[in-house]
C-alpha cells in the first residue's frame, strides 16, 4: 500500500522508496520531498526509523504537542486541566494531588488505587472506584454507577423497606 502523493504510480527507476514504521505505508523520497540521499534512505529503512508526515503529527499530538499553537501542552493527571507552561503545570499538579489525597473515600482500597479513575458519589460526595465497587458486589446485585457502595446499599435497603416502613 502506498501513502505518497503518486500512490505508487511514479515508477522512476532511481527513486528511493521507504516504509513508514507506524502506518506501514510506502513512500517515494522524491514524492514526499525528503531531503535524503539513497544511502540515508536505506539506513532509515534498515533501522525502521522513518515516520511519514501524518504519523509524525499524530506522534507529536500524543506526546502533548498542540499542533494549532505550535507548542507542547501539559495535562494534569488528576483533573485533566491543560497548561502551556511546564512550571505552571507542575505547580498545579502538586496542589491537585495534595487536594485529591485529602478527599474522603468510600472505597475498599481507601483511595490507594489510582486516583485518576475515581468517581464522586452524587449523594454523599465521597470518592470511589467503580472497579472496587464491582469487585465487592455480588453478580446478582444491580448497582447505580453514580453512587458509592455505601449509598448504593442504603438506596437498595430503603427501596426494600417500602412505604410501610415509615407508617
Amino acid at each position: 500500500r502506498w501513502g505518497c502523493k503518486c500512490k505508487g504510480y511514479n515508477t522512476h527507476s532511481r527513486q528511493a522508496k521507504i516504509q513508514c514504521r507506524r502506518c506501514e505505508l510506502w513512500f517515494h523520497s522524491s514524492c514526499e520531498k525528503l531531503d535524503y540521499t539513497p544511502e540515508e534512505v536505506r539506513r532509515l529503512a534498515e533501522e525502521a526509523a522513518f515516520e511519514c508526515e501524518g504519523c509524525e503529527r499524530q506522534s507529536l499530538a500524543e506526546k502533548g504537542f498542540d499542533l494549532s499553537a505550535g507548542r507542547f501542552t501539559f495535562k494534569c493527571r488528576g483533573c485533566g486541566r491543560t497548561f502551556a507552561d511546564e512550571w505552571e503545570a507542575r505547580t498545579h499538579g502538586r496542589r491537585c494531588v495534595t487536594k485529591q489525597q485529602r478527599q474522603r473515600w468510600s472505597c475498599a482500597c481507601d483511595g490507594g488505587k489510582h486516583k485518576a479513575g475515581a468517581s464522586q458519589c452524587t449523594r454523599c460526595a465521597s470518592w470511589f472506584h467503580r472497579s472496587c465497587k464491582r469487585a465487592k458486589l455480588a453478580a446478582w446485585e444491580g448497582s447505580n454507577a453514580s453512587l458509592c457502595e455505601t449509598c448504593d446499599r442504603r438506596k437498595v435497603a430503603d427501596a426494600n423497606a417500602g412505604p410501610s416502613a415509615g407508617a
